[in-house]
């Protein structure tokens, strides 16, 4: 710009690997797990409930 300024400008397409466009759509989980008020040191382990439905599904996969 005429006075040294700049702008950047960013643009994203968000779509799933087989190309369906999930802009402002999100994407449905395969699973729904509730998640409790847990404390940040409880988040990744065995209290949290989304974790381990995860581990569980990765487990079943392999």
């Amino acid at each position: 710009m005429s006075d040294g300024a700049g702008l950047a400008v960013t643009v994203a397409h968000y779509e799933t690997p087989n190309h369906t466009d999930i802009n402002q759509q999100g994407i449905m989980p395969d699973r729904i797990v509730k998640s409790p008020n847990l404390m940040r040191s409880q988040l990744a382990t065995e209290a949290d409930p989304q974790y381990q439905e995860a581990v569980d599904l990765l487990r079943y996969q392999m």
